[in-house]
């Protein structure tokens, strides 16, 4: 896929988000311990993620921290197939926003952590093949 091609993939899934207004969400209670507070992936085309569509991740946390985000096998998280989606600092109380390309169909684990802390989350999603389409990319 060209890089012309992926980034109108990407305008068109970013419409469709700013659209549907839909968007996985994951929240915690607060905790004295705790840095990373939400994670949030912008909702797919049609309600499923696919494989080689690219969608934003946004990441809330609550101090000066790096956190790591990983893409795991939600069956078997630490044996199975994994991405490692990057590392980013993040100011306090702001955000962080990673993009996420699904390679692995199923359900995926999208793992939170705060480098050199315990805080962290996680966040289920069903990934399915991906389909692009030249203008879009759909999930099967």
């Amino acid at each position: 896929m060209s890089p012309t091609q992926r980034s109108r993939i990407v305008a068109v899934i970013a419409a469709g988000a700013a659209v549907s207004a839909t968007t996985a969400t994951f929240a915690h209670s607060p905790i004295a311990t705790a840095n990373v507070d939400n994670i949030s992936v912008e909702a797919p085309v049609l309600g499923a993620y696919g494989t080689g569509c690219t969608y934003k991740i946004t990441i809330n946390a609550t101090q000066n921290s790096t956190i790591a985000v990983d893409d795991l096998d939600a069956g078997n998280p630490y044996g199975g197939p994994k991405t490692y989606l990057g590392a980013s600092p993040v100011p306090y109380n702001q955000t962080v926003v990673m993009s996420w390309t699904p390679k692995h169909v199923g359900a995926r684990l999208l793992h939170v952590s705060e480098v050199n802390t315990a805080s962290k989350k996680d966040l289920k999603v069903s990934v399915k093949q991906g389909l692009g389409t030249g203008s879009m990319c759909l999930a099967l």
